[in-house]
């Protein structure tokens, strides 16, 4: 699997891990959708409303192990991910075969870094506006 980011405002795609060089391993792709749906109490009734609504909170959690040259390395490494994805919205690219699905404006909840000497295993999670085929423009 390859995972790739672009900032929104124009669409440039960095890797952030591929399986096929072997520099990042993708440990963990865990995608998530929760439809958010209309449930209201009925006036005088036992039963409620229930209806879809459309709207789908996406997310992922994404668990990238890479190896650095230095232990310096590897904990500047943190800071610089932390600020790429603290900072601002970002479309993400999965590919794997001929396969592609985008996650557009991903927002990051959590950002959970081990550092194992000179590895580090960058656990995040993001929220997202949905999963698709399409690429965002």
């Amino acid at each position: 699997m390859k995972v790739e980011y672009s900032a929104t405002s124009s669409i440039s795609w960095t890797t952030l891990g591929d399986e096929a060089d072997r520099s990042a391993l993708v440990e963990l792709f865990a995608p998530s959708f929760s439809p958010l749906n209309q449930v209201t109490p009925l006036a005088g009734g036992t039963n409620t409303f229930k209806a879809p609504r459309g709207n789908i909170n996406a997310g992922f959690q994404l668990v990238i192990t890479i190896p650095y040259a230095t232990t310096a390395a590897a904990l500047e490494a943190v800071r610089t991910i932390k600020d790429l994805f603290t900072t601002a919205k970002k479309h993400f690219k999965l590919t794997q075969g001929a396969t592609v699905h985008y996650y557009p404006s991903a927002l990051l909840n959590n950002y959970s870094p081990v550092l194992r000497g000179v590895t580090v295993t960058h656990n995040l999670s993001f929220t997202s506006d949905d999963l698709t085929t399409t690429a965002p423009t």
